[in-house]
């Protein structure tokens, strides 16, 4: 091989763990063992139908390695489960936050009278940045038989999911909201259930109670018509919000 000659090389791609991988492979030192046959004849193995000198070795290698790299396949996304940690899921009832407003120079405060039910979850996301995440929320209320009609349901499931964007590697948070009158109206929580799921991928979930999982009732009931509400459409909006991650519109 020449000094000014380039090593034949060429980009082949590998899957890892850690995703694609571009790996250049040089073939300097079969150059040089070419090199080394040429001054013996040129020819390395001789068969009845088969001679391979240098040139005929380089072409065919070359051939093969550009034939498998054709074939070679970019590494498949990783699974959610493996940076999406689910830590927890619980409900509380939490009173509407105290504010104060000022309107034409009138300063008015309300305080918060009554109960909402907050639903929140705890995940730990692991990538550096993820572009988008979809938290489900299910629970299941038992009401009062006065409050209802006679024949009516008294045990319902209500259920929401928010996306939200550009999440950051780090524990977060999750919370959704049923109002107050659905919420005075259909009674105590029994069963709270989070889905997460990313671009349509699973990506874990929790339960409480943990002896109701297997059933898997959040997948068997039918839901009511009355929504979650997310943190945007609740007056939590602008509460600690630089806690919580941007919700997709």
């Amino acid at each position: 091989m020449q000094k000014n000659e380039k090593p034949d090389e060429i980009c082949l791609h590998s899957v890892s763990r850690k995703g694609l991988i571009h790996t250049t492979f040089s073939f300097r030192f079969l150059g040089k063992i070419a090199d080394y046959v040429l001054q013996r004849n040129t020819i390395i193995y001789r068969r009845p139908t088969m001679i391979l000198t240098r040139h005929s070795i380089r072409f065919t290698l070359m051939s093969m390695l550009l034939f498998t790299g054709g074939f070679a396949q970019e590494a498949a996304p990783r699974e959610p489960s493996t940076f999406i940690t689910v830590r927890s899921v619980r409900f509380d009832a939490i009173s509407t936050p105290d504010f104060q407003y000022n309107v034409r120079g009138v300063s008015t405060r309300r305080d918060g009278r009554r109960d909402w039910l907050q639903l929140t979850t705890e995940y730990d996301q692991d990538l550096p940045w993820l572009d988008e995440l979809t938290v489900t929320f299910y629970v299941v209320l038992t009401a009062d038989e006065r409050n209802f009609p006679q024949g009516a349901p008294l045990t319902n499931m209500f259920t929401g999911s928010v996306t939200y964007q550009n999440i950051k590697r780090g524990r977060h948070r999750s919370t959704m909201f049923l109002d107050p009158n659905t919420f005075e109206r259909f009674g105590r929580p029994s069963a709270v259930a989070v889905v997460y799921n990313v671009q349509g991928r699973a990506a874990g979930g929790e339960v409480q109670p943990q002896n109701t999982a297997a059933s898997r009732w959040w997948t068997t009931q039918t839901p009511h018509s009355i929504p979650l509400l997310n943190r945007a459409e609740s007056p939590w909006a602008l509460v600690e919000i630089e806690q919580f991650q941007t919700i997709k519109p």
